[in-house]
């Protein structure tokens, strides 16, 4: 009976250090700051009042800025309790801000840690500048509280706080560099050495061959990122769109267990769009001077990565997500002085600047109405050489950024994910830019995942994979339950369990033609990868859109363009019509048949949302306009 009875002690304290030590990285939130405990002159804001958008969050229009947090209308002394609910050595890390602006009145902060037989001050009496951090690892018992004062006057935004068990941290920086095209890189076989960085970084790294994305466009590639569905059922299609509150969006689901952090380059990524559901801070970069379209993204990459090196180095939370996001090779493209590649076009004469579409006008016709134009081969070698010169200003701060992560000792312990959303072209197929077309050079985009510690580095997936998947394969790597969406985990492919290339890859372009909803001047198209093989289908120009590019017409498009991406790799050969490839193009028309009839049925479940001026001209200044 003794024997029993010790075995049950033992297997109960081996469950109870078990349990102790897979919580050892574990880290959740607190509930938001009770009203009803708050003691002092001081009104909580309707969030709705404050934001109009959505319940929780704090929106600064001027600044770019969101926030995650409790707003408060401080009017002398205020004492706020925080519930710490938990034993253990923990950490609690919350934010303050100042978003009074000109109405503060010399706020300051007081912070107590009270238990059940001590009072210890914390902090002394600290003035509220702007933002102050606080960060607080100690021992706590569960019905402890700290105890925040606020004294002066103004509006203050207290973020939620977070409680960590910080003895293993976890970063994942998801970075993406807009309009980054693959075959640009040497990685994937580019020979003008522009990004060494780039390729250094992926021998830690697993590299994906053949990943695609959504659409050629920004805005509902990374609608796509951001939900894990195509176009199709995400709705957002067009640039007065926005990401519906009934689809779920992958940030949220990490929020309890993880502090969302971004630094991006707005527009297509701004707030309004729907991006900063589940981010405790989402900040958009401003561009600031009266002339978006010298000065929009000279050094943006600069100052995204700079950005986030400040982030980590002031914030103490054990689970880290980063998003970072980039127009740095985004037209307008320019060289950078002291560059080796930039040095080179300057000593052929090349000019500093150049922009797409508004440099292929003339005269008779605005730059977008000209995208069809065929240039000189000096023109368009001053186009792709500017582009180039952008990639290697990107690569450099990418390669400081990394160095930055090894010199912390975080390196090793993050899972680094870079990745573009579309591609550009330089008259690949007859035009130039992007958002009008589904060939390669526009949607097949680099992908390359180095996980903690470079586990599985050195692999490369040639499978068929969509920027849909990007998000269920952290999630299974990180264990986290999926969403409900078109992406899979790709985890099968990185760990050879998988080897079948059947996957069916789809990128839509759908616009409102009407010239008066912006960027949508082209038709609908629709592609689809399956294997080696690719089918296009091709809408017909309206007579609206052929008087639009009357002075440069587009290519004639067939209804159906299918090639063999195994022999001819830069989409030249139309194999339509040829026998031996019959059943692969009757299967794949049928396939996009479905695809069209989902997309019509979809058409009223957008959210649709007002641009203002101050948008329209960011986004004629990067040319969609």
């Amino acid at each position: 009976m003794k024997i029993l009875k010790y075995s049950i002690w033992f297997f109960i304290i081996g469950i109870l250090t078990l349990s102790s030590f897979n919580n050892d990285n574990e880290q959740f939130r607190l509930e938001p700051l009770s009203n009803e405990k708050i003691v002092g002159n001081s009104s909580p804001i309707s969030e709705k009042e404050f934001s109009g958008k959505k319940q929780g969050y704090f929106f600064n229009e001027k600044e770019n800025l969101s926030i995650k947090g409790k707003i408060y209308d401080l009017k002398g002394v205020i004492k706020i309790p925080i519930d710490i609910k938990r034993s253990g050595d923990l950490n609690v890390f919350f934010s303050i801000y100042d978003i009074s602006g000109s109405d503060s009145g010399g706020i300051s902060v007081d912070l107590v840690h009270k238990s059940k037989r001590n009072r210890e001050k914390l902090l002394g009496k600290k003035e509220l500048v702007s933002t102050l951090n606080i960060s607080q690892k100690r021992k706590f018992r569960s019905g402890d509280d700290l105890i925040l004062t606020l004294r002066g006057k103004g509006k203050v935004l207290i973020s939620d706080p977070v409680v960590s068990i910080s003895i293993k941290n976890s970063y994942v920086f998801l970075i993406v560099a807009d309009t980054l095209r693959a075959d640009y890189l040497e990685l994937y076989g580019n020979k003008d050495n522009i990004s060494d960085n780039i390729t250094e970084f992926s021998k830690d790294s697993v590299v994906f061959d053949n990943c695609y994305s959504t659409s050629s466009w920004t805005l509902p590639a990374h609608i796509s990122l951001f939900t894990g569905n195509n176009v199709y059922n995400h709705w957002v299609y067009n640039s007065d769109m926005a990401l519906s509150d009934k689809l779920p969006i992958y940030p949220e689901v990490m929020f309890e267990k993880n502090y969302l952090f971004s630094i991006n380059g707005g527009i297509f990524l701004d707030s309004k769009y729907g991006y900063f559901r589940g981010f405790d801070y989402y900040k958009s970069i401003s561009w600031k001077g009266k002339n978006f379209n010298m000065n929009q993204n000279i050094n943006e990459v600069e100052k995204m990565f700079k950005k986030n090196r400040e982030f980590v180095d002031s914030v103490s939370v054990s689970n880290v997500f980063s998003f970072l996001h980039t127009y740095q090779v985004h037209s307008p493209y320019q060289s950078h002085k002291g560059f080796k590649y930039s040095e080179s076009l300057s000593k052929k004469g090349f000019p500093k600047r150049v922009r797409i579409p508004q440099s292929l006008g003339d005269k008779n016709t605005r730059g977008r109405a000209s995208i069809f134009r065929n240039l000189s081969e000096r023109r368009g070698d001053i186009f792709k050489g500017l582009y180039k010169a952008e990639i290697e200003f990107f690569d450099h701060h990418f390669g400081e950024f990394v160095n930055y992560l090894k010199s912390i000792k975080i390196y090793d312990k993050s899972t680094i994910i870079l990745l573009a959303d579309h591609g550009e072209e330089f008259f690949d197929h007859k035009a130039w830019g992007h958002g009008h077309s589904l060939y390669n050079e526009l949607i097949r985009i680099p992908l390359i995942i180095k996980f903690p510690g470079s586990k599985y580095k050195g692999i490369r997936v040639k499978e068929n994979a969509s920027i849909i998947d990007i998000f269920p394969t952290l999630f299974d790597y990180l264990k986290i339950d999926n969403i409900n969406s078109d992406g899979q985990s790709l985890m099968g492919f990185i760990k050879n369990k998988e080897n079948k290339n059947d996957r069916l890859v789809v990128s839509v372009i759908k616009y409102i033609t009407s010239k008066k909803h912006g960027v949508g001047k082209f038709p609908q198209k629709i592609a689809v990868i399956w294997k080696n093989f690719k089918l296009i289908y091709n809408f017909r120009y309206s007579t609206e859109l052929l008087e639009y590019y009357s002075k440069f017409p587009p290519p004639q498009y067939t209804d159906y363009e299918l090639y063999d991406l195994d022999s001819d790799k830069n989409e030249k050969n139309n194999i339509v019509g040829l026998e031996k490839h019959n059943k692969v193009f009757s299967y794949l028309k049928n396939r996009i048949n479905r695809i069209k009839r989902n997309i019509f049925n979809n058409r009223n479940k957008a959210k649709v949302i007002d641009l203002s001026e101050k948008n329209k001209s960011k986004l004629k200044s990067l040319g969609y306009l």
